[in-house]
C-alpha cells in the first residue's frame, strides 16, 4: 500500500517547521512554539 500525498506533505511541512524553529533558537537564543492539528 502506498503513501498518500497528504501524508508525505504533512511530514515535509513538519520537518520544515522544526528546522525553522531550531534556526530561530540558534539566531535568537529563544525557543518558539507551533501548533498542529491532528485531524
Amino acid at each position: 500500500m502506498g503513501s498518500s500525498v497528504g501524508d508525505i506533505l504533512t511530514g515535509l511541512q513538519a520537518t520544515i517547521r522544526i528546522l525553522a524553529a531550531l534556526r530561530h533558537r540558534d539566531r535568537t537564543g529563544r525557543g518558539s512554539t507551533w501548533t498542529a492539528a491532528a485531524d
